[in-house]
């Protein structure tokens, strides 16, 4: 049993004895990454790795969704981090996510690169890092971002084993471990993924072929929606709905929310389809009466117009007075037509999906304007069917949505069993199995 003491931080607890402690920059070189003049393009859309918070999904940085060119290599218009380096977000909600290089590569200004020292194995210090990327979040400078600069990141305290052979043994022990559980979690997301893709599907035929399954059908002439039920009918958006967005002069700033009053609801406010108004912002009176088109009723549907397109929520509750925030548009029928409840599953469908993408050919803006939701054709029945086909879809993904959301709750407990992992090797409290190597 190896001898232990007291390492004196309170995110790592006991150590070996044998074990060094001290800052982080006596161990790592820190430096920040940086973008290339966005005006001129020259410098993009190459195949040169240049890493941004969006990329930080996994451990292992082997892609980035941006590239810079070869003249801006040769130009040298960024720093060059050199492979097996660390990376951690510096700045903004992902602020404290960990990332390792496997080539060299280069990364924005919110990134940090920890560039290992002859006294320590890079991937020893990744897995450290990641094993404490909320601690680094929760003690994060703030102003309205969380923010992680060079020095605090510099000062950061650490342990780490004195023989470098000790700590590379840890960081191969932990990739194969890592491994498999990665392995597992990928098993899982491929399964959820399969099972939303059912869901829609299971909408997809229930709002274009109705609930008989031997009803008779028909071209609807529609490119988007294909065949529907000889039953239904078609219909434009514009005619039959209410439609507005917060106006672009009445833009809100960080400085107009407030702890109390009327809701500012936003599309990351959307989940399961209804709103959580824990997270929602507050505005004062003065702002929510502004714009009397944007104010929120029961019952009124909402949909995200940026960012992810087409994201719903329905208003099902009002417990307090609440208007829109930027990104979003209201959905209000102006007849019995039809009801929210059904348009809901219409814009949940493939059919809504085909005809963003129909409408969006050509186009170099990812956003879905009044117009274009306005101008969207869908099948429609009578109402007591709509009802019918809104009853039965409910009882349907509820049950899909029962698995997905049980499948979900096993990629948490396989991420909090490898963070658990992670730290009980990096900080020396369990040793690696000497079967293992």
């Amino acid at each position: 049993m190896r001898e232990m003491k007291d390492s004196g931080i309170e995110w790592i607890g006991e150590i070996p004895k044998d074990w060094d402690k001290g800052h982080l920059k006596y161990y790592t070189q820190i430096k920040t990454g940086g973008t290339p003049s966005t005006s001129n393009q020259v410098w993009f859309d190459g195949d040169v790795l240049w890493f941004t918070p969006g990329d930080f999904d996994n451990i292992l940085l082997n892609d980035s969704k941006r590239k810079l060119s070869n003249l801006a290599v040769l130009f040298r218009v960024a720093n060059l981090f050199p492979a097996n380096t660390t990376m951690i977000v510096g700045i903004g909600g992902t602020a404290g996510k960990v990332g390792y290089t496997i080539k060299e590569s280069y990364c924005n200004q919110q990134i940090t690169a920890l560039i290992n020292k002859s006294n320590t194995y890079p991937k020893y210090i990744t897995y450290l890092m990641f094993c404490f990327s909320d601690v680094l979040k929760d003690n994060a400078l703030y102003t309205t971002l969380p923010i992680l600069n060079n020095q605090f990141i510099g000062n950061f305290s650490i342990c780490i084993p004195k023989k470098l052979s000790e700590q590379r043994k840890i960081a191969d022990f932990l990739d194969s471990k890592c491994s498999e559980i990665d392995a597992t979690a990928e098993d899982i997301q491929k399964e959820i993924s399969l099972l939303e893709d059912y869901k829609k599907s299971v909408i997809t035929e229930a709002v274009t072929k109705g609930l008989n399954p031997d009803a008779e059908m028909k071209d609807s002439g529609i490119e988007w929606i294909g065949d529907i039920n000889q039953k239904a009918s078609l219909c434009r958006l514009k005619f039959f709905s209410y439609m507005k967005g917060r106006i672009g002069w009445q833009g809100l700033k960080s400085e107009d929310f407030i702890d109390n009053g009327p809701y500012c609801v936003t599309g990351t406010d959307f989940i399961n389809g209804k709103i959580n108004w824990d997270t929602c912002y507050h505005v004062s009176e003065e702002r929510y009466k502004m714009d009397s088109n944007i104010q929120l009723k029961i019952g009124d549907l909402l949909v995200t117009k940026d960012g992810t397109i087409g994201k719903l929520a329905k208003v099902t509750e009002l417990p307090e007075k609440a208007c829109l925030n930027s990104h979003l548009l209201i959905i209000r029928p102006l007849n019995e037509r039809f009801s929210n409840e059904y348009l809901y599953y219409v814009i949940s469908s493939d059919v809504f999906v085909r005809y963003y993408k129909y409408s969006s050919t050509g186009s170099t803006m990812e956003s879905l304007s009044q117009e274009k939701l306005g101008n969207f054709i869908f099948p429609v029945y009578d109402l007591l069917s709509q009802q019918q086909i809104v009853d039965y879809l409910d009882f349907k993904c509820s049950e899909i949505d029962t698995i997905i959301a049980d499948k979900k709750r096993q990629l948490d407990i396989l991420a909090d069993y490898k963070k658990s992992l992670i730290y009980e090797y990096v900080t020396g409290k369990k040793d690696v199995p000497v079967n293992d190597f």
